[in-house]
C-alpha cells in the first residue's frame, strides 16, 4: 500500500506553477531555476536540459512572463525528443 506516485512530468508541472506564483511574489528566478539545474545528472539530454533553463532564464527576465509558459516548451523539446 505504497501512496500514489506522481509522474515525473506532474512533478515539474506543479514546479513551475509554484515558480509562477514565487516570481509575483518578489523572488528571482535564478534562485528557483538551482534545484532544477541536477535533476536530469547522469541521464541522455541533461547538458540539453540544463542549457534551455538558462535559455528559459534570460527569455522570461527579458520578456517578463511566467515559468509555466515555458513549461509544455521544454517537455516537448528536451524530454520527449
Amino acid at each position: 500500500d505504497h501512496p500514489q506516485r506522481s509522474s515525473l512530468s506532474q512533478i515539474l508541472a506543479d514546479y513551475f506553477s509554484y515558480m509562477d506564483r514565487a516570481v509575483e511574489s518578489g523572488q528571482q528566478l535564478s534562485f528557483l531555476i538551482q534545484p532544477l539545474q541536477g535533476l536530469f545528472c547522469g541521464q541522455p539530454g541533461a547538458k540539453k536540459w540544463r542549457k534551455r533553463l538558462n535559455e528559459m532564464t534570460r527569455t522570461l527576465t527579458c520578456r517578463r512572463s511566467r515559468p509555466s509558459a515555458l513549461y509544455h516548451e521544454m517537455v516537448r523539446d528536451i524530454l520527449i525528443n
